[in-house]
């Protein structure tokens, strides 16, 4: 008798358990995915403020300040349509130009 309570009382918690946790993980990896996606695009929008500032002031785009404000991102800018003749670095690597 205190062997079937204890079984029926571990599957019920085991069904709970999986009921309310992959909803649960489901939520959070959204979560995530959404965040990432809001970070990207933040920084996509004040890259393009500096760049358009910087085409806006005559400067040329500086590939070490870039490097510098985002460190951990591949970056390439493209200028009027035409393939990246601007600076194009990766995480870990110096900036170089192509």
């Amino acid at each position: 008798m205190r062997r079937r309570l204890l079984s029926s009382t571990l599957v019920v918690a085991v069904i709970a358990v999986l009921l309310l946790g992959v909803p649960l993980g489901v939520v959070v990896s959204r979560l995530i995915v959404d965040e990432a996606g809001q970070e990207l695009q933040s920084d996509a929008r004040r890259l393009l403020g500096e760049v358009e500032y910087a085409r806006i002031q005559d400067e040329p785009i500086s590939p070490q300040q870039i490097a510098r404000n985002y460190p951990d991102r591949y970056i390439q800018v493209y200028e009027g349509g035409n393939p990246p003749k601007s600076p194009w670095w990766a995480p870990n690597r110096s900036p170089t130009t192509r």
